[in-house]
């Protein structure tokens, strides 16, 4: 079995193989002593995951930030399992795209010497195939319905499910964008909160599946350059950027706890994008609801405008703690 931790693992590769592939995700708190408690939870679960691997799989980690550059360290060190680090560009221009060429190459050869071969050109039909399965499917999908099908994509299979879509069309419509967070129980808070995702812009959502790949001469350019040019960057990069959805009411950009390539000011945030926090996996959903609900009134609010002469609008704001409560 290959598990893999990052969008940024070219899908292609795996694809173009016959070996059975995960996205590794997990939905229940993780705790690792040895990374100590400051350290993001998702660079927790891969550690714990690739801590219970055999020497009969594959653990495909990228270096994306200093904690998962650490844990992959650990893990080649400890883990039975056979790791692959595969080195990411800090930019996106032509020397990274060869850079990164480069890298899915050695990972190409990383699993060929595991006893896995791999066709890259077929890999490249099956995942373009696949990117028009989630793009036709995706404009009609909201809710949980959408995170399924960008789980099953996201391990290399279309999704199968009759759309609840129509039945929540009433509900506040959402877009999410920004690190990796628990989807799930996004999905769960948000509708708690009397909305819906419709639009999810993240690394576990349609990032990975917004552009086909090119058919070039040389297949491991065109992986490269697909995964660089053509969708939403990663905050590390240094021309980070996000992509916002005109059609909803709001966007929510998610920063994931201790993680330092994420901030909470950027100059062309308009006033329906907001920025939370959260840690991975989400452990408190009904504070997370009480703050969704609270975000998507003030939009609802900031769109009103007063309708008689000399109307003023008044707002007030309580900022209620565990040993006192505040009012503005």
């Amino acid at each position: 079995m290959i598990y893999y931790t990052c969008s940024y693992l070219p899908l292609e590769v795996l694809m173009g193989s016959d070996i059975a592939f995960q996205r590794l995700m997990t939905s229940s708190p993780t705790l690792s002593h040895e990374l100590g408690c400051n350290l993001c939870g998702y660079a927790k679960t891969v550690y714990q995951k690739g801590m219970e691997l055999d020497s009969n799989d594959c653990l495909l980690i990228v270096d994306s930030c200093d904690a998962m550059r650490r844990v992959g360290d650990l893990l080649d060190e400890l883990s039975l399992a056979n790791v692959f680090i595969l080195r990411l560009p800090w930019k996106r221009d032509r020397e990274a795209v060869r850079f990164l060429a480069a890298e899915i190459q050695r990972l190409v050869y990383f699993l060929e010497s595991s006893g896995i071969s791999t066709d890259l050109r077929e890999g490249i039909r099956r995942f373009n195939e696949l990117v028009d399965f989630v793009q036709a499917n995706e404009k009609r999908s909201a809710a949980e319905d959408l995170t399924d099908l960008y789980f099953q994509a996201l391990n290399g299979m279309q999704a199968t499910y009759t759309s609840k879509y129509g039945a929540t069309a009433g509900k506040s419509r959402l877009a999410i964008t920004g690190g990796i967070t628990d989807i799930g129980a996004l999905d769960a808070a948000v509708e708690k909160a009397g909305g819906m995702i419709v639009a999810n812009d993240t690394c576990l959502g349609g990032r990975p599946f917004s552009e086909k790949t090119q058919e070039k001469p040389d297949p491991l350019h065109a992986v490269a350059e697909r995964l660089l040019k053509w969708r939403s960057p990663c905050a590390r990069f240094s021309e980070g950027e996000f992509r916002s959805n005109g059609k909803v009411d709001a966007t929510v950009f998610v920063a994931p706890k201790f993680c330092d390539f994420y901030d909470f000011v950027r100059p062309n945030d308009g006033k329906s994008v907001y920025r939370i926090e959260l840690d991975y996996p989400i452990n408190s959903q009904g504070q997370l609801s009480t703050r969704i609900g609270a975000l998507m009134e003030k939009n609802s609010v900031r769109s009103v405008s007063p309708s008689k002469e000399g109307m003023k609008m008044l707002f007030a704001g309580v900022d209620s703690g565990s040993t006192t409560t505040n009012g503005v």
